[in-house]
């Protein structure tokens, strides 16, 4: 049920002969919203990665290989920025690659390699 369809109904409503119906419309609706909510929370993505998912140290340039939807896709592995008191700081936390589609894939967590992703060359 929609804020509007909820609104509608209660429109027509008597403020002291309809509580019942009054409830019975503001219980629909709740359990509407929690329908949406739970539909939202089951289509956002979240990622938590442990010591176990980290493997080998990567650097800003370096080579990597990485399998998605059964092609194995080939970039340089590129850092991003933290901001500190206004100022620009390279930072290794987290290193990606973009692959051929324009996607950009996450690679690197804390400088160390995800698993799945293996380094082919290191930057000289």
């Amino acid at each position: 049920m929609t804020r509007e369809e909820y609104l509608a109904k209660l429109k027509g409503l008597h403020p002291q002969m309809d509580c019942d119906l009054e409830w019975k419309y503001t219980q629909e609706y709740i359990t509407s919203l929690e329908a949406r909510i739970a539909e939202l929370e089951a289509d956002t993505p979240y990622l938590a990665i442990g010591n176990e998912e980290l493997g080998t140290p990567v650097s800003e340039g370096d080579i990597v290989a990485v399998t998605i939807d059964g092609t194995c896709h080939e970039g340089a592995v590129k850092f991003g920025d933290r901001i500190v008191d206004g100022e620009r700081i390279k930072s290794n936390t987290i290193g990606a690659i973009r692959i051929t589609d324009g996607r950009v894939i996450l690679v690197a967590i804390s400088g160390r390699l995800l698993s799945g992703v293996t380094l082919i060359e290191r930057m000289k």
